[in-house]
């Protein structure tokens, strides 16, 4: 008798002993033949003899003969998750939730579904916003682009928080409820566009100089805000209160065409040299352009535009000419897991033609293929483990997902009166479907930037990974489990976990980066590590890509 593991028979878990009992008085058990207990035990007018097997198959003998044997296996437990639920970043800010990089991680022993999940956060004097949604798996991680933060943060931007910190309460059915306190931006400075000043949370107007910034001058400069065009105005002082408080002004004139921005010629170094700028003064305008507050929803997409255009001059820089070619020439929309099975589905002619209706209108065809993809996505939420478990029961379940996309653009077209189609019917080999799935599941790891990423191995690490369910933190992990560092020598590396946590944070979140010292410089490390920007900028498209296409939250 030992801990039986359930659902096993004769399988014991080994790190608990295993008792037995010998019918015949006198008759000693041995453990494979030879081997005495380790003691023995007396229960009532019963012996026990103890024994601690090792994993693996063993056997009791049980009789001095030796005909009677006792078969069975020693088991390692796995390592089973707590139950709880954590937040990433681990001391999150109201900034944070705000720009929707704060996510929200249940972990679980064991499976579970339709678990309802309410966010509540409370402010003094404000009133309580919450929101709440279903669990449809756990463990899950629930990312900030999720729905339930979606409708927070829809709340939060009609009635924000002015002052103070707030209070983000997470509560889970079964767990326990996770309270955090959100802080807000420390000593966050203001601009007064009357007198042209910068003032602190105490009031005090400064005589703190404004770095300006326009469209075709994008890198911060000194000087004078204009009354004319799209300008943006950040604080010369340190970069966490600067560009935290970063605004975009359009002086009451937004400009609906597209602000062209002119990158100036760069340096391949850290500073700046002559009239090049380098990527410590590039990615320092980038993020200042991408954190600026705009209240204007035109100007804020140029805005958008500017901070995206500086970003990619960055990316170019660190990453190379060949990657940011391949990197620009991405269909985002056929690259989410389930956005690839349309598109592979559609290649081999299974979402068209034959039974099915013609679509000849090009947005009817963009709103077909938005049906066909939540359609599929409630037929396999994961595609790996719908391969895995392929059978063709699954392939005339995905034809029946096929034949509800046309019905929901049918009834689309009868609720706004237009003639339609009839109800559809179809049915395609279900290995024809197998084959998509499995060319969907390839396209999704962006197999193009392989030849790239060096060495093998690390690319090998970083394809396979699940990146629904991974944190900042795990991310930083992933990336130094495989790293490679160019300053091969031991005892010192030139990309450490700090630099690789830098690189990240500038891509997936601004805000976070500016909180360090010196980010900038750590930032430049990465000019002469090309290898390891690459790793990490495939790593932060892989995890936007899984964010964009988790349907992990439904709405209550």
């Amino acid at each position: 008798m030992g801990l039986p593991l359930p659902g096993a028979a004769s399988k014991f878990a080994a790190a608990f002993p295993v008792f037995v009992s010998a019918s015949s008085v006198g008759i000693s058990p041995k453990l494979d033949g030879s081997i005495d207990p380790g003691r023995v035990m007396r229960v009532g007018d019963q012996s026990w003899s103890v024994f601690k097997p090792a994993c693996g198959e063993h056997w009791i003998e049980c009789s001095e003969a030796g005909d009677s044997k006792i078969l069975f296996e020693m088991v390692e437990l796995p390592e089973a998750e707590s139950a709880e639920i954590a937040l990433d970043p681990p001391r999150p800010t109201l900034a944070d939730l705000e720009s929707g990089n704060l996510s929200v991680r249940v972990s679980a022993p064991v499976a579970l579904e339709g678990v309802r999940v309410r966010l509540r956060l409370t402010a003094g004097g404000m009133p309580t916003i919450t929101s709440e949604g279903v669990l449809e798996r756990v463990p899950a991680l629930v990312r900030g682009t999720s729905k339930i933060f979606q409708e927070l943060r829809a709340q939060l931007f009609k009635t924000p928080i002015t002052s103070g910190a707030a209070k983000l309460r997470v509560s889970v059915d079964g767990f326990r409820t996770e309270v955090v306190e959100l802080l807000p931006p420390i000593n966050r400075l203001t601009y007064d566009r009357d007198t042209g000043l910068w003032s602190a949370e105490d009031g005090l107007s400064r005589e703190i100089p404004t770095l300006i910034a326009t469209a075709d001058a994008p890198i911060l400069k000194s000087g004078r805000a204009d009354s004319r065009g799209l300008q943006l105005l950040v604080a010369d002082a340190r970069d966490h209160e600067a560009l935290s408080a970063a605004l975009v002004l359009d002086h009451g004139q937004p400009a609906f065409a597209p602000q062209n921005c002119i990158v100036p010629p760069v340096v391949r170094e850290a500073v700046s040299l002559s009239d090049r700028f380098g990527i410590v003064d590039l990615a320092r305008s980038a993020v200042a352009w991408r954190l600026a507050q705009c209240r204007n929803a035109i100007s804020d997409w140029q805005r958008s535009s500017i901070a995206g255009e500086l970003e990619a001059a960055v990316t170019r820089m660190l990453c190379g000419d060949a990657w940011l070619e391949l990197e620009e020439g991405l269909d985002l929309t056929i690259l989410s897991s389930h956005g690839a099975v349309v598109h592979c589905a559609w290649r081999k002619w299974l979402t068209r033609g034959n039974d099915l209706p013609v679509i000849s209108s090009r947005s009817d065809r963009a709103r077909l293929n938005g049906y066909l993809i939540q359609r599929l996505r409630d037929e396999i939420p994961d595609v790996s483990l719908a391969l895995s478990e392929w059978d063709d029961d699954t392939a005339g379940n995905l034809d029946l997902a096929v034949i509800d996309a046309y019905d929901d653009l049918r009834r689309y077209h009868e609720d706004l009166g237009h003639e339609t189609f009839e109800e559809p019917d179809m049915s395609r080999p279900a290995h024809v479907w197998k084959a998509a799935l499995q060319e969907a599941a390839v396209l999704a790891t962006l197999p193009m930037f392989r030849p790239l990423i060096l060495p093998a191995r690390r690319w090998n690490a970083l394809v396979n990974a699940w990146y629904g369910e991974l944190t900042q933190d795990d991310l930083v992990d992933l990336l130094d489990s495989c790293h490679v560092d160019s300053f091969r020598r031991p005892g010192f590396r030139w990309m450490g976990r700090s630099e690789i946590r830098t690189l990240l944070q500038f891509w997936l979140c601004p805000a976070q980066v500016i909180a360090g010292e010196n980010w900038g410089e750590t930032l430049a490390h990465a000019l002469s590590d090309t290898q390891t920007a690459r790793a990490v900028r495939y790593v932060c498209l892989r995890w936007r890509l899984a964010a964009r296409d988790l349907p992990e939250i439904a709405t209550a």
